[in-house]
């Protein structure tokens, strides 16, 4: 039988989209629509009741804990507006993401913050731990009550995060100095943070 997850690989969209179809939830151009409508004519694909009354019992809530973005600082806009693709793709599923956000320059603002996060009683825990001290506090808390948690754009070691998502730094800066290497025309002299040859 074919699924949602079918339908979108086909279609070339999102699983989200292709439910948002199904559901006739808007929010969808029309010519995505019609493609999608058509791939589900041809496979005669029909919502399966049972199948949907379990996804809505297992219900789960992913709560994310990032800092603000604004005009003046953009970095944290991108990761915020895949959380909000991702979140609109896990509809499907049952699971609903919540956001928080903190200014990132303040240490106060980032533990009251999750403090209110934590009050959503989340299922899990998507955050980015900008203060050592504070970070040490939530993770307690979220140990304390067993809720799994990942670490976004900086991995702390002593920590039980189930995963980190960000780059490798050494790895991407051995990869930059390579490439000033191979792309310099003569044999040039590069000095290292130690300040030698």
């Amino acid at each position: 039988m074919i699924t949602i997850k079918d339908i979108a690989k086909e279609a070339q969209v999102s699983e989200g989209t292709v439910d948002r179809v199904i559901h006739n939830r808007g929010g969808v151009s029309k010519k995505t629509e019609l493609k999608i409508r058509e791939i589900l004519d041809r496979h005669n694909f029909s919502v399966n009741p049972i199948a949907s009354a379990l996804a809505m019992k297992n219900k789960h809530t992913i709560a994310t804990l990032m800092p603000k973005h604004n005009a003046d600082d953009l970095f944290w806009k991108s990761p915020h507006m895949g959380v909000l693709k991702a979140a609109d793709d896990l509809k499907t599923f049952g699971i609903q993401v919540n956001n928080f956000t903190f200014n990132q320059y303040d240490a106060h603002s980032y533990f009251e913050t999750f403090k209110t996060l934590l009050e959503s009683e989340p299922t899990a825990v998507i955050m980015v731990p900008n203060f050592s001290k504070e970070t040490k506090k939530i993770v307690a808390l979220l140990e304390d009550k067993n809720i799994p948690y990942l670490f976004l754009n900086i991995d702390i070691d002593g920590f039980k995060n189930m995963a980190f998502v960000g780059q490798d730094s050494y790895n991407a800066g051995y990869i930059a100095g390579k490439l000033m290497h191979f792309s310099s025309p003569n044999a040039e002299t590069f000095f290292n943070s130690t300040g030698t040859t």
